[in-house]
């Protein structure tokens, strides 16, 4: 069997699409809007919106809102273990400033005070700082006052 045989397929990555480390989007793929790649992932097909996919070959993980519940649980136990062994190190709780910015947004005061304060909370590589300077105002915080997370933490130890 001699010849050449050629393929082409349009591959569409809709808006807002995180890809991770390594992963591959085969010809012909279709992601939909605000999805997630896992990194080393060999994706095909149609993706509807809102998809966490991964894996080799991807299949679907769960739907972007599951995600954000799954993490937004698992950021309050890396907070918490994280001033847990900053106290077990130390022989007393971290200051305000010796917590990872990572968890700033679970007991600082979502406001345009704080966002001059702490300008470090939102240069995170890839993000748009306005895009995350206006989550941050329309958001909450968990705890009331970086007080109330230690005591949260006393009460809940890891």
């Amino acid at each position: 069997m001699g010849g050449h045989f050629g393929e082409a397929g349009e591959t569409v990555i809709g808006d807002n699409v995180f890809i991770g480390a390594h992963a591959i989007v085969l010809m012909g793929s279709n992601i939909g809007a605000n999805s997630i790649i896992g990194a080393g992932s060999v994706v095909s097909g149609s993706w509807p919106e809102g998809s966490v996919i991964a894996g080799n070959p991807a299949r679907l993980v769960c739907s972007l809102s599951e995600f954000a519940s799954k993490r937004q649980e698992r950021e309050l136990e890396s907070a918490v273990a994280y001033a847990s062994a900053y106290k077990k190190r130390n022989g007393c709780w971290p200051s305000v400033n010796q917590m990872s910015n990572a968890f700033a947004w679970l007991y600082l005061p979502h406001s345009e005070e704080t966002l001059h304060k702490c300008p470090g909370l939102f240069t995170l590589n890839g993000v748009d700082p306005n895009v995350l300077k206006k989550e941050f105002l329309r958001s909450q915080p968990k705890f009331d006052s970086f007080q109330d997370f230690l005591e949260y933490c006393a009460k809940n130890p890891v």
